[in-house]
C-alpha cells in the first residue's frame, strides 16, 4: 500500500499539462520506481499503474478490469459485436486495429520479423518467438498430466485432449467428432471432394498436403523393383512385396468394426466412411 501511495504521490506532483521537450532536454515526467521518463502526465499515469497493479477501468457487462481505457474499449466490442476495423482487400473486419494489421500481411506478403539465426521471416512476432524456441530447445508449455513439453501453447492444448478425450470439432455432415481442427478439415474434403493440393509436375491433386508430399517424392525417385506378374514398377521393395501379395489375393487392411478385409487402404477408408455415416444416421433417428 505504501509503495502504491509513493507512486501516486510521484505522479500527482507533476503538472497536468504536457511539457514541451526541446532538443537535448529530458522529458519532465519521471517514474520514481524505475526512472522511466515521459512527455505527458497521462503516459506516466498509465505506466505507474503497471507498478501498482491498478486496474481502474471496469467492464459494466462482465466486470473484467483493465489498466488502460483503450483495452476496455476493445474488450467491450466483444459484447456489442462491433468490428470497426475492416480489411480493404477482402472486407473481413476485426475488433482491434492490431488484428487488422496482422491480417493485412496475409495479402501483402510482408514478413517483418526475421530470425537472426537462420533468416526465416514471419508475419507475426509470436510466430518468430515460437520459431526461435526450435533453435534454443526451449519448451515452456508443459503438460501437467504426463510432463511432455511443447514449444507452442496450442500444441499443448491439442495434446491435452488425448488425456481428456475432448473432441470439440464436429463434422456438420456426418456428426463425427475430432480432437484437432485440421483433421476435421481433411475429413470434410471427403464429403466435398475438394482436392486443394496439386502436383506441379503432373497436375494430379490431393485432399491432404502430406499425400502430395509423398507423391512428389515419387517424381524424384527411379522405379527399380518390377513385378514379375504384370508391368507394374515400384520405387520401394516393400511396395512391390505388398503388390505381389494382392496378386495372391491378400487383403492386409482390416476394418476394426466389422473385421471385413480389403486389398487396398483406400477401399478400407471408403468402407470406414460408411460406418461413420451409419452411426450419424442412427444418432439423428434417436
Amino acid at each position: 500500500m505504501e509503495h502504491r501511495q509513493a507512486i501516486t504521490e510521484s505522479v500527482s506532483t507533476a503538472s497536468d499539462a504536457a511539457h514541451p521537450v526541446g532538443h537535448g532536454m529530458e522529458p519532465p515526467f519521471s517514474c520514481s520506481t524505475c526512472s522511466a521518463t515521459f512527455s505527458h502526465k497521462s503516459s506516466l499515469n498509465r505506466h505507474a499503474r503497471q507498478h501498482a497493479n491498478e486496474r481502474p477501468f471496469t467492464c459494466d457487462v462482465c466486470f473484467v478490469t483493465f489498466k488502460q481505457s483503450g483495452h476496455l474499449s476493445s474488450h467491450k466490442r466483444r459484447h456489442t459485436g462491433e468490428r470497426p476495423f475492416a480489411c480493404d482487400v477482402c472486407s473481413v473486419s476485426f475488433v482491434q486495429r492490431s488484428s487488422l494489421s496482422k491480417h493485412a500481411r496475409l495479402h501483402s506478403g510482408e514478413r517483418p520479423f526475421s530470425c537472426t539465426v537462420c533468416s526465416a521471416a514471419f508475419a507475426q512476432k509470436s510466430n518468430l518467438s515460437a520459431h526461435m524456441r526450435q533453435h534454443t530447445g526451449e519448451k515452456p508449455f508443459a503438460c501437467d498430466v504426463c510432463s511432455l513439453s511443447f514449444t507452442r501453447k496450442f500444441h499443448l492444448t491439442k495434446h491435452k485432449r488425448q488425456h481428456t478425450g475432448d473432441r470439440p470439432f464436429r463434422c456438420d455432415v456426418c456428426s463425427v467428432n475430432f480432437a484437432v481442427k485440421s483433421v476435421m478439415t481433411e475429413h470434410m474434403r471427403r464429403h466435398t471432394g475438394e482436392r486443394p493440393f496439386t502436383c506441379s509436375v503432373c497436375s494430379f491433386s490431393f485432399g491432404q498436403k502430406s499425400t502430395l508430399n509423398a507423391h512428389m517424392r515419387r517424381h524424384m525417385e527411379v522405379a527399380v523393383f518390377q513385378c514379375h506378374l504384370c508391368p507394374a514398377e515400384f520405387k520401394r521393395k516393400e511396395s512391390l512385396k505388398l503388390h505381389t501379395q494382392r496378386h495372391a489375393g491378400a487383403k492386409p487392411f482390416q476394418c476394426s468394426v466389422c473385421l471385413v478385409s480389403f486389398s487396398w487402404r483406400s477401399c478400407l477408408a471408403r468402407h470406414m466412411d460408411q460406418h461413420a455415416d451409419s452411426s450419424a444416421s442412427q444418432e439423428r433417428q434417436l
